[in-house]
């Protein structure tokens, strides 16, 4: 090394950065694209609502539709286009922790936490899937550099607007993606007031004009709700069950243990450990290590209290706690710098699961193991495509005749998947609704009490239509009893019953 060389100059910069992060995002497409898997009835619903973006829709903020949208404005209607956006934003995601990591520690710590986060259990499960947590992680990693560069500028004595509105735009876009950005207001509260040194932004503008920021670019969808009675903020209130709260120790204890597998065994193995050391010897705030492990804990620990608490008071899905990895990977492989024999186990292991993961029906078949209904955690994304063709054929001759029936479902479960695999031409779609409430996005915009008069097929999995007899007029046919095989003991089983005419649901 010449004399005049600084040890940082050989530390991965952003070229080698973007070179690793781009080729898992590239090779994640190429999965996408050769996965046999049909698209999932929640996949199939934000499909759907990308076919009429709007700044809202009934359970969820629109960033999911419009990034499908996008990608299959471009790529076509693709299950694999439709699934893009997720493997993008980790992408996203994944160069916002190098560049926080980098700040934090090095650029080699960095690139590790990069390919930590990437090859993480469940960022491998979420990029093979389209939903709103990968969006909503993006927004709430970039918001972390941002906030740290406001923070640096206080230290030194600057402003830091523009900063300080990174983190606006970061708060607005990541409420956009899922209401759960609100966590992030919190850990920024809880960061600045646990450094002293930091405690005096409040009194400058910087904070008050990043939440002005935020407030302003989900603005768009706040109007929405209240034009629609405020469906996807009661529904998200619903989505908690806080009212069935009691003591729950083993749904408490199941999500806890779910961590593992969401952040892998060894990183929150080590996030454990570290939290504890956190407590028994708190870091000072003096200096830029403490201060920046009180500011990724205040993004890990909070979140995660929260969300373990509401695993035992009523119930916590697995994927609740996804933001709160985002600094814990910054926070894990910083504390394994010294050990990157650990990183190494970690990522070895890590793609293991990932390939597995792509491959179950390949490594079912060489293990020479029938995939059954307990032992497939994929059968839900199987069969849909045929039994879209089912029902294609069940009512070709009803829409030949000329009679333009409604197709009526029952359940979301079976509608959303139907909306993209019934190929064309298609019935118009119907959500029988006979208690009127709005339970779901097809109550608000499908209901059947706007077919009155029309012919009615209805596609359920009943086989008593007794208590929807009464809503119809005219001979009552079928079922039509579809049954498309996935396993010996699993199957996707439909009814379809010719109603005769719709004509209001009984009083």
């Amino acid at each position: 090394m010449s004399a005049g060389h600084d040890a940082r100059d050989l530390e991965p910069g952003w070229g080698v950065a973007l070179a690793a992060v781009l080729a898992v995002t590239l090779w994640r497409a190429v999965e996408l694209a050769a996965s046999p898997l049909n698209l999932s009835f929640d996949e199939a619903q934000y499909w759907s609502w990308s076919l009429t973006p709007a700044f809202g829709y009934f359970s969820k903020p629109p960033v999911v539709a419009w990034a499908i949208a996008a990608t299959t404005w471009l790529f076509g209607q693709a299950e694999w286009a439709i699934r893009l956006g997720s493997p993008l934003a980790h992408a996203g995601t994944a160069l916002a922790i190098f560049a926080l990591a980098r700040r934090v520690r090095s650029g080699r710590v960095g690139l590790l936490a990069a390919l930590v986060f990437l090859t993480l259990p469940g960022v491998s499960l979420s990029a093979l899937l389209i939903s709103t947590d990968p969006f909503l992680m993006c927004a709430w990693a970039w918001g972390l550099v941002a906030l740290r560069q406001a923070l640096d500028a206080a230290e030194a004595g600057r402003s830091g607007i523009r900063a300080w509105i990174g983190v606006g735009v970061a708060i607005g876009l990541g409420m956009l993606a899922k209401y759960a950005m609100i966590a992030f207001v919190g850990g920024m509260a809880i960061a600045i007031v646990a450094v002293p040194g930091w405690r005096k932004v409040w009194k400058t503008p910087g904070p008050w004009i990043a939440l002005a920021v935020g407030a302003a670019v989900f603005a768009p969808n706040v109007i929405w709700n209240a034009a629609n009675h405020f469906v996807s903020f009661h529904h998200t209130q619903a989505n908690a069950n806080l009212q069935a709260s009691g003591f729950h120790p083993g749904k408490g204890l199941e999500f806890f243990g779910a961590q593992f597998g969401v952040f892998g065994p060894i990183p929150f193995a080590v996030l454990l450990l570290l939290v504890v050391g956190l407590f028994r010897r708190p870091p000072s705030a003096d200096d830029d290590y403490g201060r920046n492990v009180r500011l990724l804990a205040a993004f890990v620990l909070p979140l995660l209290a929260v969300m373990t608490f509401e695993g035992f008071l009523s119930r916590a899905n697995a994927n609740w706690s996804a933001p709160a990895f985002v600094a814990a990977t910054v926070w894990v492989t910083a504390a394994l710098a010294r050990r990157e024999i650990w990183i190494k186990a970690t990522l070895g292991l890590h793609l293991l699961v990932a390939l597995a993961m792509v491959n179950i029906d390949g490594i079912a078949h060489v293990a020479g193991v029938e995939l059954t209904a307990k032992t497939d955690p994929v059968k839900r994304v199987r069969g849909w495509d045929r039994l879209g063709a089912a029902v294609a054929d069940a009512i070709r001759p009803d829409i030949a005749s000329g009679k333009d029936p409604v197709l009526a479902f029952d359940e979301r479960k079976f509608l959303t998947p139907m909306l993209y695999y019934l190929r064309p031409p298609q019935p118009t779609f119907g959500k029988w609704n006979a208690d009127g409430q709005i339970d779901d996005h097809y109550d608000l915009t499908a209901d059947l009490k706007n077919y009155k008069g029309r012919e009615v097929i209805l596609a359920t999995r009943s086989d008593d239509v007794a208590a929807f007899a009464k809503a119809f007029s005219g001979p009552i046919s079928g079922p039509m009893r579809l049954v498309v095989p996935i396993h010996k003991d699993y199957a996707l089983e439909l009814n379809l019953f010719r109603m005769g005419t719709f004509t209001g649901y009984p009083k």
